[in-house]
């Protein structure tokens, strides 16, 4: 399996930002199912996907770039 050096980046720092406030969380790898892929795009309503991405209880937060400010 191959892994996008921005993405993995990214998903390290997101992982880092919730463990430094230590939440709580959990993981699903698109990259292994195209069934969270299928189900991401329908809960973004979009065709493309950028990750990380940050859902609370269900709520979409946003993405690394809107947590990092």
């Amino acid at each position: 399996m191959g892994v996008v050096p921005k993405t993995r980046f990214a998903c390290l720092k997101m992982r880092h930002i919730l463990n430094t406030h230590m939440v709580q969380y959990e993981e699903r790898d698109l990259y292994r199912s195209s069934g969270l892929q299928t189900e991401l795009k329908d809960r973004l309503a979009s065709d493309y996907v950028q990750v990380p991405q940050l859902f609370i209880d269900g709520q979409h937060i946003g993405v690394l770039l809107q947590l990092d400010m």
